[in-house]
């Protein structure tokens, strides 16, 4: 079973972050200081981990980021 979204370190938040805001990968790398192919490995490996497939980057990326704060935000809200 894959691990709740809660549980990404803030660098793939950060990452994901990114994404959902529409930067292109290419920026995102540089930004971060990487090549593209690196980043395009390490956003699968945090989609393999989260047990999401078929979407765009994008598209997966907000949709953890919105789970993401769904877990955290307090009940009642």
């Amino acid at each position: 079973m894959a691990p709740p979204p809660g549980a990404l370190g803030g660098d793939d938040r950060e990452l994901l972050g990114l994404l959902a805001d529409g930067w292109s990968q290419s920026a995102i790398a540089g930004t971060l200081g990487m090549n593209v192919d690196d980043l395009r490995s390490m956003v699968r490996g945090i989609f393999d981990r989260l047990g999401i497939a078929g979407p765009s980057p994008s598209s997966a990326a907000r949709l953890v980021l919105v789970q993401d704060a769904m877990r955290r935000a307090p009940a009642g809200d």
